[in-house]
Parts: structure tokens; sequence; C-alpha cells
């Protein structure tokens, strides 16, 4: 299997902030590099998922099916993030009970049609929630969960999010085997979809000189 690592989505005003690295690993092994792994559904809604990118890709070409019939039947009708989230979890719900599960922890943000930020999640039972703050994926559940309980503020900025987001991924690479060095921020407003170049995570181990068991022999 082939799968991808942490992902974080965060609410701030006026849109969503999702980051993920672009890395695919097999095993212990980093398999690929180099792979975007938002999904645009809408012009303000994406989807991105922890797990089997294999099954990513299947729910990515069963929703873009979806969304494709119901513009044609109902006269270019656009879904918003909480209908497709609801859509999300009916599959992964579907799957498990033929004991086919899809091995991913799904996202969706994007804006509802009252103007409002939605983020979604949904994991391979079906089980789905919904935030107005934040939710992670993968490790980052475990390892980002306290720093954005701490530092998640109402009604703060893109440029507020965006460093937090920037702060979040540097942990992960220092703390998580499996992530990747470069991630992608992908904004999702009323303006629509963006995502930012690759970024990449530096780290500082001067430090480490003053730590008994990383001291050079």
């Amino acid at each position: 299997m082939v799968s991808g690592a942490s992902v974080i989505s965060i609410v701030y005003n006026g849109g969503i902030l999702i980051g993920s690295d672009t890395i695919l690993s097999s095993g212990k092994m980093l398999r690929y590099n180099n792979i975007q792994r938002v999904h645009k559904v809408t012009e303000q809604c994406v989807m991105i998922a922890s797990g089997d990118y294999a099954d990513f890709q299947l729910f990515q070409r069963e929703i873009d099916r979806v969304i494709r019939e119901q513009k044609v039947e109902e006269y270019n009708y656009q879904h918003d993030a909480r209908e497709i989230h609801q859509l999300v979890s009916r599959i992964q719900y579907n799957a498990s009970r033929r004991v086919e599960p899809l091995y991913n922890d799904v996202i969706i943000a994007g804006i509802t049609h009252d103007a409002v930020p939605y983020i979604g999640s949904a994991d391979l039972q079906g089980t789905s929630f919904s935030s107005d703050r934040y939710i992670t994926s993968g490790f980052s559940l475990y390892i980002c969960q306290p720093i954005l309980e701490e530092k998640w503020e109402e009604n703060m900025t893109q440029d507020q999010a965006f460093e937090l987001m920037c702060e979040l991924f540097h942990v992960l690479y220092a703390r998580h085997a499996l992530q990747g060095k470069e991630f992608q921020v992908t904004c999702v407003s009323e303006d629509g979809v963006e995502t930012s170049e690759k970024i990449s995570a530096e780290l500082n181990w001067d430090w480490a000189d003053d730590v008994m068991r990383f001291t050079k022999v």
C-alpha cells in the first residue's frame, strides 16, 4: 500500500487553510515525491486524505462522477462543502458494510451556500464529524492537536493561520519519520481555491551539541 501522511486544516476568518506534504510512502520507505494530494471538487471545495492513495484516487473518480451527473440533472447545481462531506461519509459507510473499506481519513474543506467556512472528516467506517476550528488526520492528530488547542484563535487572520500551519509542519518533520520535508498549503475561500508552491521545513539542530546523547564522538 502506498499512503499519504498527515493533513492539517485550519479555519480562519473568511476561509480555510489545508496543509499536506508531497510524499507518498510504502511502509517505511518514501516511495514517491512531488505528489499534490489536494483534489479540487468544486470552485469552493477541496478534498484531501491520509491513508491509501489508491483508495483516495477511487474517491476522486466517484465524487467527480456524482458531481457531474447532478450538474446535468439539476441544471448546473453546485454542491457545497457540507453536502460533499455527507456524500463522502456515505461512500465510506457503504464500502465498510460491504467489507471493502476504503483506508482513508478524508477531510472536506470548503464554503457552504451560507458563505460559512466548513471542514468535515470521515474515516473508513463512515464515522463523520465537522468543526468550526480545525481538523487533523494521520500522525498530526497526536502531535499537532495540543499545539492547535493552545494557539488557535477565533477570527484569526489568514497570515496568522499560515504562520501556525508552517509551525505545525516544522514540528511534524522533526517528530515523524514518514513526514516529508516539503509541504503545500491550499487556501479555500469565497474567491476560490489557491494552492501555494512547495514550502520547505528547515530545522536547526545546533542545540544538539548541548545534549550529551547527541554529542559527536
